[in-house]
């Protein structure tokens, strides 16, 4: 996180985190965990459909 922080112009991970969260209304962890969930979704539904393959996933 300190990382991507620095990237973006942050010196400090935290004020990143905070105003990350106030923009978004979710921490940087949050919003990650809830991208990854709806990207699980997404795969089973075009496999289901079949849209993907299996080694897609």
């Amino acid at each position: 996180m300190a990382e991507i922080a620095e990237q973006v112009g942050y010196a400090n991970s935290h004020s990143f985190i905070r105003i990350f969260k106030k923009v978004t209304g979710v921490t940087p962890g949050e919003y990650r965990e809830q991208l990854i969930l709806e990207r699980s979704r997404t795969n089973v539904h075009d496999l289901n459909k079949g849209n993907l393959a299996k080694s897609d996933l």
